[in-house]
């Protein structure tokens, strides 16, 4: 859902240069789409609606 580019190019660039931890913020909740992120590296897939704590907690 971004401008010029998808998530997915984006996630995929940053992967391949850096082995940095990635949190996935997304609006995308189906079960598919956050099964390919984690398969292709995302350590953990988190939709919109999240509570702070949470994403403090997985940090």
């Amino acid at each position: 859902m971004l401008p010029e580019r998808s998530g997915w190019e984006i996630f995929q660039y940053f992967r391949e240069k850096s082995d940095c931890p990635v949190f996935i913020l997304t609006a995308v909740g189906q079960t598919e789409q956050i099964m390919n992120g984690l398969i292709q590296g995302a350590d953990d897939f988190i939709s919109i609606a999240f509570v702070a704590e949470v994403l403090v907690a997985g940090v």
